[in-house]
C-alpha cells in the first residue's frame, strides 16, 4: 500500500553506505520497468547513503532501512541527462547524480541482497522514486529529512539539493595546515548506543563552545561541553546511562555556527 508522506518521515543518512541495484531496461518501481531483465547488483561501489523509513511515533525500533535502486538505463535510450549506462551511480554533466529509488521487501534483505533479482516482483511497501541529488555529496553524518504532506503517487520525484559545507572566515595560513577551515558536527558513533557515545566536531576559529544534549521534547538535559577552545578538532564522550531507550538530539554552537544532530538510546 502506498504511505502517505505527511503520516510518515524517512532519512537519508548519509553515515554508512548501501549496496543497490542497477535498473532494467526502463525506469521506475512498477511491474512493467524490469519484466524482461533482471536487475544486477553493482559489484564495484556502494552509495554513501542510507535511507530509512522512521514513522511518526519517534520509536526507533519500528524504523526500516529501504532497498536501494540506480536508474542506470532511461527506459532502453541514451540520454545523458537522465543516466549513463556505465554499471554504477553517476554524477551527469548536467550536475545532477542518477535517480535513485527506494522501498521495502518482505523477502529481501538491504544488508545481504542476492546479485540478480527481479526487484519489480519484490516490492512491498515505501516505493519513492526517485530521488534526484544536484552538487556535491554532503559531508559524511549528515542526514536530510524527508517530511511531505501528499500521499505517494505513481511517477513522484523528489529533488534534493545537497547542502554545502559551512566555510568560515580563517585566513588560510603556512603554518596552520593542520587545523580544521570549517566548523563541522560529526554524527555521533556508535549510533543507537549503549550507554556510552563519542560525539566528534571541529572549530575553525577559537571562541566560546558548547555542545548541548537534548530530550525529544527540546528541553536541554546536559551540557557536555562549555569552555574556551582553539581551533581544532575534539571528541567528549557522553553516558546515558541515566537516561531511558529513545531519540535525543545534540548541539554544537560556536561563534555564529550552531549544527544539531540525532541520536538514538537503545537499550
Amino acid at each position: 500500500s502506498e504511505e502517505g508522506m505527511g503520516y510518515v518521515d524517512y532519512e537519508i543518512r548519509f553515515n554508512d553506505s548501501s549496496s543497490y541495484y542497477l535498473s532494467g531496461l526502463t525506469t521506475g518501481l512498477s511491474e512493467k520497468s524490469i519484466l524482461t531483465k533482471l536487475d544486477s547488483l553493482c559489484k564495484t561501489e556502494k552509495l554513501p547513503f542510507e535511507i530509512w523509513y522512521t514513522g511518526k511515533d519517534n520509536d526507533p525500533n519500528d524504523d526500516k532501512r529501504l532497498i536501494l535502486k540506480v536508474l542506470d538505463k532511461n527506459a532502453g535510450i541514451l540520454d545523458s541527462t537522465k543516466s549513463i549506462p556505465d554499471r554504477k551511480w553517476t554524477h551527469l554533466a548536467n550536475g545532477n547524480w542518477e535517480q535513485v529509488f527506494a522501498f521495502t521487501s518482505t523477502t529481501l534483505d538491504p544488508t545481504n541482497l542476492p546479485a540478480k533479482e527481479l526487484v519489480a516482483s519484490k516490492i512491498t511497501d515505501h516505493k519513492i522514486g526517485g530521488i534526484t541529488f544536484t552538487g556535491e555529496i554532503p559531508e559524511p553524518g549528515t542526514v536530510i529529512k524527508i517530511s511531505g504532506y501528499k500521499p505517494l503517487v505513481p511517477g513522484d520525484e523528489f529533488t534534493v539539493t545537497a547542502p554545502k559545507a559551512i566555510l568560515s572566515d580563517v585566513e588560510d595560513k603556512s603554518n596552520d595546515g593542520n587545523l580544521p577551515h570549517t566548523y563541522m558536527l560529526h554524527q555521533n558513533y556508535p549510533n543507537p548506543f549503549n550507554p556510552i557515545t563519542t560525539i566528534s566536531y571541529s572549530i575553525a576559529n577559537p571562541g566560546l563552545v558548547t555542545v548541548k544534549i537534548f530530550n525529544i521534547l527540546g528541553e536541554e538535559i546536559l551540557q557536555l561541553v562549555n569552555e574556551y577552545k582553539n581551533s581544532g578538532s575534539y571528541s567528549v564522550n557522553f553516558d546515558a546511562s541515566k537516561l531511558s531507550s529513545g531519540i535525543y538530539f545534540y548541539t554544537l554552537n560556536s561563534g555564529s555556527f550552531v549544527s544539531t544532530k540525532k541520536m538514538v538510546v537503545l537499550k
